[in-house]
Formats: C-alpha cells, structure tokens, sequence
C-alpha cells in the first residue's frame, strides 16, 4: 500500500475522536507499516484504551475471516465497500472506480493472498482490503461497541503546571467581588486573593494540606481558611477522564472561542470546559450549549509551566496577628 495515502500520524500523547480515526486506519494496514510507523502506533496504543480495543477487534475480525471458508461478499457488503470507493474517488483520490463492478465478480480465495482476477483498478487490491477491513469494523463497532468510536480522553500529564484564573463575583446581596487564582495542579496548591473594592482583601495559601488564611488590610492571619479557596473541581483530570468513560461528561467535538480552535466537553452539570489543542484550560462556559453567546465562568485563564516565586509559602507573614477573618461575601 501507499502510505503516502494515509493521514498524518497525531504527536505522542495526544488522544480525541480525529487522532483516534487516523489510528484505527494504521490499525487496518499494519502488515503494510513501514517498523516507524509501527513504532508510532504502539506509543499510541499504551495510553489510548480505545484504540486498544479497536487494535483487538481488527486483530479478531482478520482471525474470523482466515477461519472463512472460500466464499464471496454479500450484497449488502459489496454495497457498502463499493460506496467507500467511490466516496473516496469523489474526494480526490487519484484512482478510477467502476462502481458498476460487483465484487462479487472477483473470485477470493483466502489462501492465495491475492485475487486472480481485478476489475476494480483502485490503485492495488491492498487499498481495496483495508477499505474492506475498515467497513467490516465499522460495522461492528456499531454492532458490538456503539459509541466507543466517539470517546474522548485528555492525555495524562497535560495538566503539569498552573492555572491562573480570574473571575467576577456576584454576592448573594448583588455586591461584585473579585478573585484571581492560582493552582497549581502537580501538588494541589492553591493561592486565592479576594478584593472587594475598599472592603475586602483577603488571601488564602493552600499548600494541600493546610490552608493560611490573610487579610491584608489588617495584618489578620487565620489558619484553616478553606472556606476562601476557589473550587477547581472542573479541573480534577483523573474525575475528568472517568467521567468521559461513563458518560457523565460529554466531548461535543471541537469549536472556537476567541479565535482559537478548542475542545469542548461539557460536565455533569452543564457547563462547558474548553481546551486548547495541547488540551490545556482555555475557560469554562455556563451555556449548556456552547454557543457563542454563552457567558464565560472567568475573566481570565492562562496555563503556565509554574507560578511566582513564593506563591505557596503558609508561613504567617512578619507583623500578621492571628484572629478571624473577615465574613466571606
């Protein structure tokens, strides 16, 4: 086969429904890989379960086809393929098909490994046997798997870093409040400072384990201030993922948001996480819809690789007495 006809293999680690088609057309012509190639599609397959089981599903189907006797397509499979052909031909393909040609006309013999006779010049047979082998598993994925074709998972490790976020509040007496986050997500470490014009500042240090709470406008420290720390939980990768598996979140495929192409996966509660295409935070959308109207969660989202010097220190600060923090808005 020409490998030049298949698409572009995806960067390492990187997991969707686009990467995942482009696989499971490596998966359908392994035999015919250049050992790169091959090498490729096995770093794939350690982080990708889907592909694991579309890997034993083609490896299954080739196995149940060599304990076939001699036979020839059905109609409807001979339809289906001859539609493929054609569908490819009238994208572009540099190849001629007579979709009036049954393949029924060629005679398959499972053990010559080739057909004695062609009347479907496709460029070679191989081209015509992947197509082939791609319709057949279609065809069970819907059988045996509906829907696993559409999952969606984000690479372990893309979040290694932080998240910087701000956000505008509205209190529950109409007041606006505002909060800029810091989290960062290798050790669960959160810096959270709260201003509310004259009022309120207030910052809050977690470093996982406890959270030291400042009010910096009068030298007021508090230990176990969790009540002021932003809530993250969107951004828990491991929740993320398991939530993808079982449904409860759902990928809604790609769009744009400020003239960038992201992802979009909208959680059990309606929202609508969007990610760059290195699968980093871009914002959250409240319209369960994702449209373009839809009200962004935060100001501000930035990724970065690590946060300011200092950021996470819970050591109550020279001059800082200990006592109450202010009531939260």
């Amino acid at each position: 086969m020409n490998n030049t006809d298949l698409p572009t293999l995806p960067p390492t680690g990187m997991i969707s429904p686009e990467v995942c088609d482009a696989v499971s057309l490596y998966l359908a012509v392994s035999h015919d890989l250049t050992e790169e190639q091959k090498q490729r599609v096995s770093v794939h397959l350690k982080v990708c379960p889907q592909c694991v089981r579309e890997y034993r599903l083609v490896k299954r189907s080739a196995q149940l086809v060599n304990s076939l006797e001699d036979s020839e397509p059905s109609a409807r499979v001979d339809a289906a393929v001859m539609a493929a052909i054609a569908a490819r031909t009238n994208a572009g393909a540099d190849r001629y098909v007579d979709t009036s040609t049954s393949l029924r006309s060629i005679p398959f013999n499972r053990n010559s490994g080739r057909n004695k006779r062609r009347r479907v010049p496709v460029g070679s047979l191989v081209a015509a046997a992947a197509v082939l082998v791609v319709a057949l598993v279609g065809v069970l994925h819907f059988v045996i798997m509906p829907g696993s074709a559409s999952a969606f998972q984000v690479p372990a490790g893309s979040w290694n870093g932080v998240i910087y976020h701000t956000q505008t509040v509205v209190s529950g007496n109409g007041d606006q409040y505002h909060v800029a986050t810091y989290h960062d997500m290798n050790n669960d470490m959160m810096n959270v400072e709260t201003t509310m014009g004259t009022k309120i500042d207030v910052m809050v240090v977690s470093d996982g384990k406890q959270a030291l709470g400042m009010d910096m406008k009068n030298n007021v420290a508090q230990m176990n201030a969790n009540g002021w720390l932003s809530d993250d939980s969107m951004f828990d990768l491991n929740k993320l993922n398991k939530d993808l598996q079982s449904h409860r979140a759902t990928y809604l495929g790609t769009g744009e948001y400020n003239g960038q192409k992201v992802y979009r996966i909208r959680d059990e509660n309606g929202e609508i996480l969007l990610l760059d295409m290195k699968f980093k935070p871009v914002n959250v959308l409240q319209d369960a819809n994702g449209s373009a109207q839809a009200k962004a969660v935060y100001d501000k989202m930035q990724f970065m690789d690590k946060a300011p010097t200092g950021m996470f220190d819970t050591k109550v600060p020279k001059g800082f007495k200990m006592g109450t923090l202010p009531a939260k808005p």
